[in-house]
């Protein structure tokens, strides 16, 4: 994973320095780009400091996962950090998947050659409603990409907007508004790459519902539409993760009952 994420930064560093000497002589574009190498410089930073937290995260979480299973059991208050550490490593790769998907998204702006002021301009806007995600300000970055959208409905970045008001949804925790926005996603823009990472979410939202048919119904959807992609993997480990909380649920009960 390492070495993907170095080859994407390198590509979207690339991609800013063709667009530079392209436009060396224009200086409102010179201006331009100079702003998206400043966006460019503190997605990275995100990306370093992030990937820095979840390396930690999971040399903690080893450890500890390795004192448990050494005893057998581990102490209540080994639990309790092993539950917490958990949770924490969910979100930071959360996070950082997030950071991932934006850098792309910055790749994809720069690859083109042809970019005119107008994408630039459109772009930086969309861009300040994303720092507002990285922020943790979700509810004004819905605002905010909901009122780029409105004013600029035929923008090469509205499918990508649209996504990212469901992600935003996502981080609160409202999976049903989120389940819903990322539906449109899908509708509304059926030929983005961003819709084989909708039907995902859509997946994962009804897993944190607890709505597990549901989501293996979503998520076997992805594996069957997009045989390889990066998303039917993660589609696939989480029906796996699926089945097996199933199976020990199943295998609880069964004590339960034979305890009765």
């Amino acid at each position: 994973m390492r070495n993907k994420k170095l080859i994407l930064i390198g590509l979207v560093v690339y991609s800013f320095t063709a667009i530079n000497h392209l436009y060396a002589g224009d200086k409102k574009l010179e201006e331009d780009v100079a702003e998206l190498r400043r966006i460019l410089d503190a997605q990275s930073k995100n990306l370093a400091t992030s990937t820095a937290q979840v390396q930690e995260m999971v040399s903690e979480f080893q450890k500890i996962s390795g004192l448990v299973d050494q005893t057998g059991h581990g102490t209540e208050q080994q639990s309790k950090i092993l539950t917490d550490n958990q949770r924490r490593l969910e979100v930071l790769e959360e996070k950082l998947q997030q950071l991932l998907t934006q850098l792309e998204e910055l790749k994809a702006a720069g690859l083109l050659p042809t970019s005119s002021i107008k994408d630039l301009g459109e772009f930086k806007v969309f861009e300040g409603a994303l720092s507002k995600i990285n922020g943790s300000d979700y509810k004004g970055a819905v605002v905010s990409l909901q009122d780029f959208i409105t004013k600029n409905p035929k923008s090469r970045f509205a499918d990508a907007a649209q996504y990212w008001i469901g992600e935003s949804f996502y981080s609160i925790r409202d999976f049903p508004k989120a389940i819903s926005e990322y539906q449109k996603v899908i509708k509304d823009f059926p030929k983005s790459n961003k819709v084989a990472l909708s039907m995902l979410k859509q997946g994962f939202s009804f897993y944190e519902m607890q709505s597990f048919e549901d989501a293996k119904a979503f998520l076997s959807k992805i594996a069957a539409k997009y045989p390889g992609s990066n998303e039917a993997v993660r589609a696939k480990d989480k029906i796996d993760e699926i089945n097996k909380l199933e199976e020990e649920k199943a295998l609880q009960a069964a004590e339960k009952k034979a305890t009765m």
